[in-house]
C-alpha cells in the first residue's frame, strides 16, 4: 500500500474516531445531568426534612410504614389509623424494608424517587435517540427539557409519595413498547401496578394506545392486567383491610365526577374554574402542545390530567405529586410529534428539515423558564439552603435525644415534629388519641390515651390545643420535662381512666382552677436606659406607692391575657418601663405565668425575683414560661420590661395549676 493511502486510512480512522467521540458527547452531558439532578433533589428533601418542613402526613405516616416492614411487623398505621395498605395499596413499599434494616432512615426514600426521576430522563433521551436517530444533542434537548420542567420535579420535593416511584418507571415501560421488548413490558407493568391501584387508568389508557397502533400483544397485556388489577385490589384487597369497598372509600369529589358523566355543565364548570386552567397551561407547556402533532401517545395522561382538573383544590397545585402520571407521556407525545415533522422534513417538505432542532430548543427553553419561574427548587439559593439546615442543628439533636429517651413507648407528637419520631409501633398525632382528628376509611380507630407515655408538641400547638394542654397538665396527668428549642415535652405521671369513653369525657368535662386577675393596674413613666443598664432598677418593686408620673390601668377579667401597649409618643428606643398588678389568692395556690415582651422582660412576686431574660425578640404569649407559688390574698406582681429598638409591648396569662385549702 502507498504511503498516500495509508495517509488516507489514518485520515478517515481519525476522523470517524472524532465523530464517534462528538456524537458520545451528550450521552456525557446526560449522565452527569441525571447524577446531579438525582443528588440535588436527594440533598434537597433531606434539607427540607432537617428545617421540621415535613409532616405527619404524609411524610410520618410513610416512614412508620417502612420501618414496621422492616421489622416484619403488622403494617397498621398509627398516624393514619389503619392498615396503610388500606389507604392506598401500594406493596412496592416492601422495597424499603431491607433498606432500613441496614439503616433505618427516610433518606431511601429521597434517593430512590429522586433516582426514579433521573432514570426517567435517561430513557427519555434513549426512547428519543429510538424515534429521532442520528440526532444526539436533540435527543439531549428534550431529556434536559424533562428535568427542568417544574411539575416532574416539584413532586421531590413535597415529602415523598410512592406514586413518585413510578415516574423513572413510566419511563421504563414506554421504552419496552418502543424497542419491542415485551418481557420486559410486562415486567414494568407489574412494577407499576403495585405504585398504587389507580395506576390502573393509566396503563389500561396505554393499552388503548396499542390497540390503535394494532400491536396486540402489548394491547391485551396492558388492558387485560389493569383490569384484573383494578379488580383485585379493589373487591378483595383494599375491602380486606380498610373493611369497605374501594368507591364507598373515595372522596366526594371523585364520587360527583363519576356522579356527573351526563352532566357536561359540571365539566364545563371545572375547566373553567382560574385554578384548572392555570394549571392546565402549566403542564401543557411546552412538551403537551408538542405531542399534540401524536395525539395518540397523550392518552395514557388523560386519566390522571382528567381526575386532576376535575377533582381540583391540590390536585391542580404544581407543587403536589398528583403529575406524576402525566409528564413521562408529555414528552414521549413531544418526541414522537417532533419525529413525524422530521420524517415529513425527509420525505415531502423540505422546508420542514430545520423543524426539529428549533422545536427542541424551543421545548428546552420553555421548560426552563417555567422552571425559573414555578420551580420549589432556587439552585441559586443552595448556600442559603444549606445554612439554613445548620441552624436547626440544636433543634435535630434535641428532638434525636428525645427520640432516644422515649425507647418504644407510645408517643404523641404535632404535625411538624412526629417525622422525626415515627421509628416506633405507636406514634400519634396529637392531640389524638385524645382528641381524633384524622380521616380513615373504615372507621377512625380510636386508641386509649393510656398508650401515650409522652407527648411532644411545638409551642404553637400548645396554644392551639391550650384546653387539652391545661387538662394535661393541671389534671396532673402529665408533667413538663423539657421546654427547649420551640420543643414543649410531657411524660405522663399517672393513668387515666380505665375505659376510653371515661378518659374522654373526664377531659371534656374538666375545670380549670379559677386564676386570680390582675387588678389594681398602673404603668410607671418612661425612663431612658442604656443596653448596659438594663438590669438598673429605677423603684422598689415590692413597694405599694406608684412614682410620679404613673398610669393606672382597668382591672383584668380572670384568666384573661394581660396586653399592654408600652410604647409612647415618640421615640421609645432604649427605654424601660415597669408595670405592677395584685393578684388576690383564695388560697395558696401553685401558678404558671405565661409570658411575651418586645423586648427583655424580668419578673419581681412578693419583692423577690422570679424571672429574668433580657433579649430582643417580638412579643409572643408563651415564650416565657415561669411556675410561681402565691400566697393566700394579696400578691404583689411587677414586670419591668426593656425595650431596644422598634416595638415595646407586654403580654402576661395566669394559670393556677394547683391551690391548697385555703387555710395557707
Amino acid at each position: 500500500m502507498k504511503k498516500n493511502d495509508l495517509r488516507s486510512t489514518s485520515s478517515i480512522g481519525q476522523r470517524a474516531s472524532s465523530i464517534a467521540n462528538a456524537r458520545n458527547i451528550p450521552v456525557w452531558l446526560l449522565t452527569l445531568g441525571a447524577i446531579f439532578f438525582a443528588a440535588v433533589f436527594t440533598a434537597g428533601s433531606i434539607r427540607i426534612h432537617g428545617i421540621f418542613g415535613t409532616t405527619a402526613y404524609d411524610l410520618g405516616l410513610f416512614d412508620q410504614a417502612f420501618w414496621r416492614y422492616s421489622r416484619l411487623l403488622p403494617n397498621f398505621n398509627t398516624v393514619r389509623g389503619m392498615n396503610i395498605l388500606g389507604d392506598h395499596f401500594s406493596p412496592i413499599a416492601i422495597v424499603y424494608a431491607p433498606l432500613y434494616r441496614i439503616w433505618p432512615d427516610i433518606a431511601w426514600a429521597f434517593a430512590l424517587q429522586a433516582v426514579s426521576v433521573a432514570s426517567g430522563g435517561v430513557l427519555l433521551f434513549l426512547i428519543a435517540r429510538h424515534l429521532l436517530p442520528g440526532r444526539p444533542w436533540l435527543c439531549l434537548a428534550f431529556a434536559l427539557a424533562y428535568y427542568l420542567h417544574p411539575a416532574v420535579h416539584n413532586t421531590l420535593l413535597w415529602q415523598y409519595h410512592d406514586l413518585v416511584l413510578a415516574s423513572g418507571l413510566y419511563m421504563a415501560l414506554i421504552w419496552t413498547y418502543v424497542n419491542d421488548r415485551p418481557r420486559l413490558f410486562i415486567v414494568m407493568l407489574v412494577l407499576l401496578l403495585t405504585c398504587r391501584e389507580d395506576m390502573s387508568f393509566t396503563l389500561a389508557a396505554f393499552g388503548i394506545v396499542a390497540l390503535l397502533e394494532k400491536r396486540w400483544r402489548y394491547c391485551l397485556w396492558a388492558i387485560g392486567m389493569s383490569v384484573m388489577w383494578w379488580l383485585l385490589v379493589t373487591r378483595i384487597a383494599m375491602p380486606y383491610f380498610n373493611g369497605v369497598g374501594y368507591f364507598r372509600a373515595s372522596s366526594g369529589a371523585l364520587a360527583a365526577i363519576l356522579g356527573n358523566l351526563g352532566n357536561p355543565s359540571f365539566y364545563l364548570a371545572k375547566l373553567s374554574e382560574p385554578q384548572a386552567l392555570d394549571y392546565l397551561w402549566k403542564v401543557f407547556l411546552p412538551a403537551g402542545l408538542l405531542g399534540l402533532f401524536a395525539p395518540r401517545y397523550l392518552l395514557p395522561a388523560l386519566p390522571t390530567l382528567a381526575a386532576n382538573v376535575f377533582i381540583g383544590a391540590y390536585n391542580t397545585v404544581l407543587i403536589y405529586h398528583y403529575s406524576v402520571s402525566i409528564m413521562p407521556f408529555f414528552f414521549w407525545a413531544a418526541v414522537a410529534g417532533t419525529a413525524r415533522i422530521a420524517r415529513l422534513g425527509e420525505t415531502r417538505h423540505p422546508a420542514l428539515r430545520p423543524a426539529p432542532m428549533l422545536l427542541g430548543v424551543l421545548t428546552l427553553a420553555a421548560s426552563l423558564i417555567l422552571g425559573a419561574r414555578y420551580s420549589a427548587m432556587e439552585l441559586g439559593a443552595l448556600p442559603r439552603y444549606y445554612g439554613e439546615w445548620r441552624n436547626y442543628a440544636a433543634k435535630r439533636a434535641h428532638v434525636a435525644a428525645l427520640d432516644a429517651k422515649f425507647g418504644a413507648e407510645g408517643v404523641a407528637a404535632t404535625d411538624w415534629l412526629l417525622p422525626h419520631l415515627s421509628h416506633r409501633e405507636r406514634i400519634y398525632l396529637f392531640p389524638n388519641p385524645w382528641t381524633v382528628h384524622y380521616w380513615a376509611i373504615k372507621d377512625e380507630n380510636p386508641h386509649h390515651p393510656n398508650v401515650i407515655r409522652y407527648i411532644v408538641l411545638e409551642r404553637d400547638a400548645v396554644r392551639m390545643h391550650q384546653a387539652l394542654y391545661d387538662y394535661l397538665v393541671e389534671s396532673g396527668t402529665f408533667k413538663r420535662i423539657s421546654d427547649a428549642h420551640d420543643v414543649v415535652t410531657l411524660e405522663r405521671v399517672r393513668a387515666e381512666a380505665s375505659e376510653r369513653d371515661e378518659a374522654i369525657a373526664n377531659f371534656r368535662n374538666f375545670s380549670p382552677i379559677a386564676s386570680p386577675a390582675f387588678t389594681h393596674l398602673w404603668l410607671s413613666p418612661p425612663y431612658p436606659t442604656t443596653e448596659s443598664q438594663f438590669r438598673r432598677l429605677d423603684l422598689d418593686p415590692s413597694g405599694t406607692q406608684s412614682p410620679a408620673g404613673s398610669t393606672s390601668l382597668p382591672d383584668q377579667s380572670p384568666g384573661a391575657i394581660l396586653d399592654i401597649d408600652l410604647s409612647i409618643a415618640g421615640k421609645s428606643d432604649f427605654t424601660t418601663r415597669y408595670v405592677r398588678a395584685e393578684l388576690d389568692s383564695t388560697a395558696a395556690c401553685a401558678a404558671r405565668l405565661s409570658l411575651g415582651s418586645d423586648d427583655g422582660v424580668s419578673v419581681w412576686l412578693n419583692g423577690q425575683q422570679v424571672h429574668e431574660h433580657i433579649v430582643q425578640r417580638a412579643a409572643r404569649i408563651g415564650d416565657d414560661e415561669v411556675d410561681i407559688e402565691l400566697k393566700r390574698g394579696k400578691n404583689i406582681i411587677v414586670f419591668r420590661v426593656n425595650n431596644a429598638t422598634g416595638g415595646f409591648r407586654l403580654l402576661a396569662a395566669l394559670k393556677a395549676r394547683a391551690c391548697g385549702d385555703g387555710k395557707g
